[in-house]
């Protein structure tokens, strides 16, 4: 049932993409409009909402990112789920959270 949500969700995407390509007459004008109406994601995030990130509010992320007293349990962390490898999200449609 997934995948086959996902192949209609495929379809439909291209479906609704196909015109847009027409219009604009290539790739390479659809990617341009992309461009400026949407930011890239900068390598490094200096600030937020105007305000400079310290080096003591890294620290803290950092060491809250790898502790686990913070869960219910206090033996599941947040990086398993919201590992690097995979975009710091899980992969499943549900998270199983302290169900694991």
């Amino acid at each position: 049932m997934r995948k086959l949500l996902t192949l209609s969700s495929c379809i439909a995407a291209l479906l609704i993409a196909a015109p847009v390509v027409a219009q604009t007459g290539s790739v390479e004008e659809l990617r341009k409009t992309a461009n400026t109406l949407f930011k890239p994601i900068p390598p490094k995030v200096t600030e937020v909402r105007g305000q400079k990130i310290t080096q003591e509010q890294i620290d803290l992320g950092r060491m809250l990112y790898f502790d686990p007293r913070l869960s219910r349990s206090q033996i599941v962390r947040c990086m398993p789920c919201h590992a690097i490898g995979t975009a710091r999200r899980d992969t499943v449609a549900t998270s199983v959270g302290h169900g694991c």
